[in-house]
């Protein structure tokens, strides 16, 4: 939640960025890591540093009794002389992947160099070149109140025996548990896909021709329409899939596959997801005066940027053959659902919205909240890593949960200043670092070789500096000053690892998280609203999303409006709490599961049904109210009810007789399509 669309504010940001599949010498883990929990990381670390330096008998004490059963000491103490043939020596570990699903287990990747070249190492779908000396990769699946409970080699010819009933001809790893997935509609040709594309409106942000993928059911088209859906994913320069990188769940693509069958499901690329970015996406930040059509204005990129984009896309799929130009509805996960929100609001045809892990506090509150739910985690991390007596293991925990501290710190200081409106008239170029980050190595040494500047690395706390706002003339030179060969002042460095933003950035966003503004939105929703919540989420734990579920039950029939006898457009409102759910809806705390859980999905799917059912009532059925005159109880004048009688008796008639008709020739009536018929 907390990187957004400045997050590639400068330049010398842009030219750190190493797209995977250029790495050729280095591991692609330092491109695509993801946050893992350091108590998970440690173990797999100290597994791999006993398994290449000859203690052998201590790597395998790690191990699980399940898996020293498939494995026995004798085989793991052969493990690296067996690959010598093929990959030459061990050298050294290059890094890791990591994969955690909440506080207690993690899946982690461990990159291992070899002097011999390898032919080809497919790593999370990037594709390493020959040259590279990336050969084995160690995947062991820890859990934190036991031992490494699966171990697997990755390398082009598989190993069999370890964790592994048999060989293939590519990477595999251990068989994850059964029941994460079923065939799509896809695969059952149920509905089909295709990429489509549809132009912005003109704003600051710059107008651009906005990307996505349209899941249709085969039965839809212009007799036959079907509601549509928006999908709206959360923080960071995300894709339409609403995933956080290789290897990662991709939350709509499960929601929409879900979803597909009856309804159109388009998905959109953010447009903070550069070309040039870690997700491959079509948007180009604008270069002037090479680059200044179609293109991204990253520094002007704020909440009614992606508000902006979401209501395009509304009207887009209003206007697509076979889509119902009404009753559309938007899902919103984590920081879309703020979006999802603001986007209903603006559009009348919005009839149902989904709120999927979403917080009830402004972005800048959740920065320091989230810290707060982890620091226990964190400081037993560092714990751990004091045991091992490893410097760099220590300093890498200890720089974690210093970072971790500064967010805790200054986050609320940061948003009391941002509801003051101290920094509404910020200069273009200010930045606000409500939080902290941690410069790693790899980054520190992508520095080095992209400006020659020289810097150790460790945790950044740019709030320290004391102003709160960063911007040239109010901060001192070391905060937030011009970009040296010999420095870079902490506010620039905190853009680069993501503790900071632009201050229209966080102002938008505080306007649209606090609370009026979101009972506001949320009260202009012409329908009906689904919020869908886990307990064990730890981005936006029950201290960020309590205050959304306060919102819809109480607040807004606590409202003037409502008071006054007024219920206003919204018709139904519901919260749903799961347990046992990670941010992305997939286990908790399950590693192996990268899916979106039947649960979840099911309430969605139950939803946005219940909109588009038949109504209860019949034709038949008598109109309630009243107006006097010759009308009876019913509501309905004597003619009225007459006409319905003689309706209803001639449809009885008619539909009796066709049934007769089509039982004597033995012949079932051709229905609508089934999927319509259920919609409509």
């Amino acid at each position: 939640l907390m990187s957004g669309g400045g997050l590639l504010l400068w330049a010398a940001v842009a030219a750190l960025i190493v797209h995977c599949a250029s790495l050729q010498e280095e591991s692609c883990q330092k491109c695509l890591d993801r946050t893992v929990q350091p108590e998970y990381l440690f173990p797999a670390l100290k597994f791999v540093s006993d398994l290449t330096s000859d203690r052998a008998v201590e790597a395998y004490s790690m191990l699980s009794p399940a898996v020293q059963a498939q494995l026995s000491l004798s085989a793991l103490e052969n493990l690296l002389p067996s690959l010598e043939p093929q990959y030459g020596k061990f050298v050294t570990t290059l890094g890791y992947f990591g994969t955690s699903n909440g506080g207690f287990s993690a899946f982690v990747r461990v990159n291992m160099q070899f002097t011999a070249p390898v032919p080809f190492q497919i790593v999370f779908g990037v594709t390493l070149p020959a040259t590279s000396t990336v050969g084995i990769i160690t995947s062991l699946l820890i859990n934190s109140d036991a031992p490494i409970s699966a171990f697997t080699v990755l390398a082009s010819t598989p190993l069999c025996g370890v964790c592994q009933s048999e060989c293939s001809a590519l990477p595999v790893e251990c068989t994850p548990p059964p029941g994460d997935s079923k065939p799509s509609c896809l695969a059952t040709g149920a509905c089909v896909a295709k990429s489509v594309q549809f132009l912005s409106s003109a704003i600051p942000a710059g107008q651009i021709t906005q990307h996505g993928t349209l899941f249709m059911p085969a039965w839809a088209n212009s007799s036959f329409p079907a509601p549509g859906v928006v999908t709206i994913t959360g923080s960071g320069p995300g894709n339409r899939w609403g995933n956080e990188g290789a290897g990662a769940p991709r939350v709509f693509q499960d929601v929409a596959l879900e979803l597909a069958a009856q309804f159109a499901v388009l998905l959109y690329d953010k447009r903070s997801c550069l070309a040039q970015g870690d997700y491959v996406c079509h948007y180009v930040a604008c270069q002037p005066p090479t680059v200044t059509s179609d293109c991204v204005n990253i520094a002007n990129i704020t909440y009614d940027s992606f508000v902006s984009d979401a209501v395009s896309a509304l009207g887009f799929l209003a206007n697509t053959p076979g889509v119902q130009s009404d009753g559309l509805s938007v899902i919103g996960h984590s920081q879309g659902t703020t979006i999802a929100a603001a986007a209903a609001a603006r559009v009348p045809t919005v009839s149902s919205v989904v709120l999927l892990s979403g917080p009830g506090v402004s972005l800048v509150e959740v920065t320091g909240l989230q810290m707060q739910r982890q620091l226990p985690l964190l400081v037993q991390a560092l714990a751990n890593a004091e045991a091992t007596h490893d410097p760099a293991q220590i300093a890498a925990a200890n720089d974690t949960l210093l970072s971790a501290r500064c967010s805790i710190e200054y986050a609320p200081v940061q948003t009391q200043l941002i509801a003051s409106g101290a920094y509404d008239s910020a200069p273009a170029e200010s930045l606000i670092c409500p939080g902290g980050g941690v410069l790693t190595a790899d980054v520190a040494a992508k520095i080095q070789a992209a400006t020659g500047v020289s810097i150790a690395p460790g945790p950044v706390c740019p709030a320290a500096c004391g102003t709160g706002l960063c911007v040239p003339g109010r901060n001192t030179p070391d905060c937030y000053g011009p970009i040296t060969n010999t420095t870079i002042p902490v506010c620039q460095l905190g853009a680069i690892v993501g503790a900071c933003q632009t201050a229209s950035f966080f102002v938008s966003a505080y306007k649209y998280g606090h609370e009026a503004q979101r009972v506001a939105a949320l009260s202009a929703t012409h329908g009906r609203i689904l919020a869908i919540n886990s307990w064990t989420d730890l981005k936006v734990p029950p201290s960020v999303y309590g205050p959304l579920h306060s919102i819809l039950s109480n607040n807004l029939t606590g409202t003037l409006q409502y008071l006054q006898g007024n219920l206003g457009t919204v018709t139904a409102v519901a919260n749903r709490i799961f347990a046992n759910l990670t941010h992305a809806l997939t286990r908790y705390p399950d590693p192996w599961s990268l899916t979106v859980q039947p649960g979840p999905l099911s309430a969605v799917s139950d939803f946005l049904a219940e909109a588009h059912a038949p109504p209860t009532s019949s034709a038949c059925a008598a109109r309630g109210g009243d107006d006097g005159g010759s009308r009876g109880a019913s509501g309905l004048s004597p003619l009225e009810v007459a006409l319905i009688v003689v309706v209803c008796l001639l449809g009885t008639v008619i539909a009796g007789l066709a049934v007769a008709v089509s039982r004597a020739r033995q012949v079932q009536p051709t229905p609508d399509p089934a999927a319509y018929v259920a919609m409509r």
